[in-house]
C-alpha cells in the first residue's frame, strides 16, 4: 500500500488486505474527500491506510476526526506510518511527534 504516503514495511500488504484487517471510513470536506483505514492495536488506534482526493487541507480535518475515532474507541493514541516530510510536518503542528524509525538497505 502507497496512498497518502503510507507504506507497508513489508511491502506485501495491499489496499484490499488493509482494509479487511479494520473499519473503512470516507471523509468529505468540500470538494475534498478522502478515505481511511484504522484498526485498534491494544491502547493505539492505528491508521493503516489513507488516500484522498485533493488532499490539500484535508490534513487538518481528518486527524481530530481519527483522534475522535480513538477517544469513542477508548485509545489513548492514535498513530500512523508516513514517508511524506509535508504530512510529517502537518501532523507535528496538531501535537503528533515522531516515535519511530524504518530502516532500510538496498542489497
Amino acid at each position: 500500500m502507497n496512498a497518502a504516503g503510507l507504506a507497508s514495511p513489508d511491502g506485501l500488504a495491499t489496499p484490499e488486505s488493509i482494509a479487511k484487517n479494520g473499519e473503512c471510513f470516507e471523509l468529505t470536506h468540500g470538494a475534498q474527500s478522502g478515505v481511511f483505514v484504522v484498526e485498534k492495536n491494544g491502547a493505539r488506534l492505528w491508521v493503516s491506510g489513507a488516500a484522498a482526493v485533493a488532499s490539500a487541507g484535508l490534513v487538518g480535518v481528518g486527524l481530530p476526526v481519527i483522534e475522535e475515532i480513538g477517544r469513542q474507541s477508548r485509545c489513548e493514541c492514535v498513530g500512523f506510518q508516513t514517508g511524506r516530510r509535508g504530512l510529517a510536518r502537518l501532523a507535528r503542528k496538531q501535537g503528533y511527534r515522531v516515535v519511530g524509525f524504518i530502516m532500510e538497505k538496498s542489497i
